[in-house]
């Protein structure tokens, strides 16, 4: 129970990056359980995401993608405000890896499906971060990243436009 918190705090970096590693197998093989910690993970993973080693940033980042893939609307509702402008700053930023980069576009995704309804103030900020990865050219990497730009898009239009298909549901 206290393990992983304390992997955390930890100042090798290994041992820290060993823990977040822990959270992200917990994130993928332990749910419902550890979204019950989400309220501590989530605080401390944004942290982490400025770690001065960029592989801490990076897992730190995939810890949070893959919890807010498995939370439920209501617990994900009040982390928005402050994780779609960190996941916006993210994309923005020039010397952030392209690992980075391609899971904050996924966290988005992550966020849309999540909270469904709850995310409708941050449209248009997502709408805008996929419009920028359509512009990337048309290399390896962002390939890669236009088609996490075009996964933001789908899901914007799935949860956001009312058709007779959403009707029929």
């Amino acid at each position: 129970n206290k393990l992983i918190p304390k992997g955390l705090e930890h100042p090798d970096v290994i041992v820290r990056g060993a823990a977040i590693n822990a959270l992200i197998f917990f994130a993928q093989y332990l749910v419902p359980n550890i979204i019950d910690y989400h309220h501590l993970i989530v605080p401390s993973m944004v942290g982490f995401m400025n770690d001065s080693i960029e592989k801490i940033g990076e897992h730190a980042l995939i810890a949070l993608d893959m919890l807010f893939d498995n939370m439920e609307e209501d617990q994900i509702r009040k982390y928005l405000p402050d994780i779609v402008p960190i996941m916006v700053k993210i994309w923005q930023t020039p010397t952030a890896s392209s690992i980075m980069k391609k899971t904050a576009l996924t966290t988005i995704a992550s966020l849309i499906s999540a909270s469904e309804e709850k995310f409708e103030p941050f449209i248009e900020q997502a709408y805008n971060v996929s419009l920028e990865s359509l512009k990337l050219p048309d290399n390896s990497e962002g390939i890669f990243l236009k088609s996490e730009g075009i996964t933001i898009l789908g899901r914007l239009a799935f949860h956001f436009t009312k058709d007779e298909y959403h009707n029929k549901k």
